[in-house]
This record gives C-alpha cells, structure tokens and sequence, in this order.
C-alpha cells in the first residue's frame, strides 16, 4: 500500500490541475465574452470583415454575445429577411427587444430550425423574452435533398472543428460543456486566428466573402444549369451599388427564373417534409415558452405567374399547418405581406429593394402591436 501513496498524491494532483484549469477556462471564459451583449448581424458579413466568409461562421462563432440576459427580437430566414428587417430599422420601431439578424441566406426551414436550436444552447439561463420572426416564401421550402444535397451549411460548419456532434436527424449538440463550447468558439474566430495563420490555410478554412456573395445573390447555394450565364449574371447584380435603381429587363427576368426552375429540379409540387419541421420549430419554440411570428414575405408577379403551381403547393400545404395549429388554440402568429408583389418593389427575383425595408418593418412593428406581443 505504500508503494500507491506517491501514485495516488500524482494521481490527485493531476486531478487538481485538471480543475483549477477548467476553473480558469470558465474564469476566462467570461473575460473573452464580456462584449457588452452586442447584437447579432449576419449581413457583417458582406458589408465587414472578409475573414467571416459566411453567414454560418458567423453566427457559431459569435453566439457567446447570447450569455447576457436581454429580451431578444431574432430575425430567421434566407437572405430577403435579412435585409429587409434591418436591425437599425426594425429596433428604432420595437421598443424593449434587442433585434437579432441571424437569417443565413438560401435557409430552408431544417436549417431556420438548427440556428434557432443553436440559439437556444447559447442563450442566458435568465429567463428572458425571445421573439423569432422568420421571413417565408414557398423558397424555404425545398426539400433537404434538393436544397442542400447533404448536410445544410450551417451543419457543415457546427462540425467543421468538431465543436458539435450529430445527435440523429438534422440535430446537433455541443461537443464540449456550454461555457468551455463557448470559449473554444471564441478562439477560433477567424478574426483572431486569421493574422496567424498562412493565407492559403485562411482561404481553406474560411472562404472569401467575395466566393459566399456570389452563392447567395440568387438564392441559390448550389451550381448547375449553364455556369457561365449563371456567374455573367452574378457578376452583374455584384456590380451594383444603388438598388433602388437596378432596372430588371424581361431578358434577366427571364434568366433569374430560369436558374430558380434549375434549381429546384423544375417541381411542380413541395413535399410535405419542410412543413413538418416549420410544425416542429413552432412547437420548440412554444415549449421555451417564446413567440414565432411568420412573415409571409412577397415576390415579384412575374416570379409567382413562372412558379404558379409551386406556390398553389405552398399555399395549401401551409394553410394546413396553420390551421391544424389554430384547431389547438395556439400556433406562430402569421402577417401575410404578399400583396406587396409590385414588379417595381424588387431588385431580382427575390429581394425588396432598399426602398421598401422601412415600409416593410413599419408593418411587422404595428402587427406586433396589434397583436400584444411587444412585453414591457
């Protein structure tokens, strides 16, 4: 027995190291995180810093700024939400909530639904107020297969240095205890590591803002259909610095519904899976005891009468969900704003001209009022 009395003293200082090293990881986790709370924003990431690449990254490595207690107003969806619903314009009407865009341009709803969970594992554990208003067109509703092929971008990015692992489904769950998974995303930041690494490791690891730009502007995150008309036409829209006056010929009308038709495979009808996970997203965010506000955002004439059973498809499969969950006396709250489908109201086929975000959040604001959902 004397011979284990070192072994055993070794034993329990390591385990004491051990400790008091979590101890200052849990410590410094605070310190690193003290950011003031700041908003989240994914649009930073065209309009900062080239080093965040995507939306995604992002998004993962900033959540720390959720661990300060706030009633929060999050803006989810695809691109057309996350610039219409701008924070500045959305917070000045939206008194008491800090407004949160962390819409991911080209999201499905599996993907609306893994960001939401991700908000969830990285809120305060002070019980606050969260709202989530998600921007919908029959575009969030693409099957996983046709969409994403695999894994959505925000699943390849939650596991891309193991900071998550797959818990069956489309779900994840942190790899590591909340505060050190916090701690651990904060050092990877590519703002901080960036400086330190080779740059042919940071275009690797993190791609430009200029490659991610150019998959999202129209609404696609896949290639295919004819490349070199595809990335003429990215090019040109890149181009542009006042889209309040772009003028959309009936030629690139043409061209930007085609590539849509390409990229959804030319369906005439949306399967049911997408509605069963904006059922299971209602139903999360119930249970946290939160609201969801869909927005029925508008599109163009012209794209709705190139798509029209596609959106009688959406139409009625979405009526459903929303009825099935009024029969039950409770559900997402729903502001249809599909009137607002002039022409001259857009920049492409998808995306409201910056002319129309105020009118835009003017109408969230008084619907939200209306409605008695604004706490405080």
């Amino acid at each position: 027995m004397q011979t284990l009395g070192p072994i055993l003293k070794y034993l329990a200082g390591i385990a004491a190291s051990f400790a008091l090293l979590l101890a200052g990881l849990v410590g410094l986790s605070w310190f690193l995180l003290s950011d003031g709370g700041a908003p989240l924003n994914t649009d930073v990431v065209f309009h900062g810093r080239p080093a965040w690449g995507t939306e995604s990254q992002y998004l993962i490595f900033n959540r720390h700024r959720l661990v300060s207690p706030a009633d929060r107003l999050f803006v989810i969806g695809a691109s057309n939400a996350r610039e219409a619903l701008q924070p500045g314009l959305l917070g000045s009407k939206i008194r008491g909530y800090q407004v949160n865009d962390i819409a991911l341009g080209g999201a499905n709803i599996t993907e609306v639904r893994q960001t939401v969970h991700l908000v969830y594992q990285s809120l305060a554990k002070a019980r606050c107020h969260n709202m989530f208003v998600l921007g919908i067109t029959y575009l969030q509703f693409e099957d996983n297969k046709t969409r994403w092929g695999g894994a959505t971008d925000l699943a390849v990015e939650m596991t891309r240095f193991d900071l998550f692992r797959a818990t069956g489904g489309e779900d994840f769950s942190p790899s590591f205890p909340s505060e050190l998974s916090l701690v651990v995303s904060y050092a990877l930041r590519p703002v901080i590591i960036e400086p330190y690494v080779e740059k042919w490791i940071a275009r690797h690891l993190f791609p430009t803002e200029l490659v991610q730009r150019l998959r999202l502007l129209l609404g696609s995150k896949k290639t295919g259909g004819d490349d070199a008309r595809r990335v003429a036409l990215q090019e040109f829209l890149l181009k542009q610095t006042n889209f309040d006056a772009l003028t959309i010929d009936a030629g690139t009308r043409a061209e930007l519904l085609r590539e849509q038709k390409v990229d959804s495979k030319n369906a005439t009808s949306l399967p049911a899976e997408q509605f069963v996970e904006i059922g299971r997203l209602a139903t999360e965010i119930e249970r946290h005891g939160d609201v969801l506000v869909l927005v029925d955002f508008p599109l163009p004439r012209w794209h709705l009468a190139g798509i029209r059973a596609l959106d009688r498809s959406y139409k009625a499969q979405l009526g459903s969900v929303l009825k099935r969950f009024a029969e039950l006396g409770h559900g997402p709250y729903y502001l249809d704003l599909r009137a607002l489908d002039d022409p001259n109201n857009f920049y492409d086929s998808t995306h409201l001209r910056p002319r129309m975000w105020s009118i835009i959040c003017a109408r969230l604001a008084d619907f939200l009022e209306k409605q008695k959902l604004i706490i405080g």
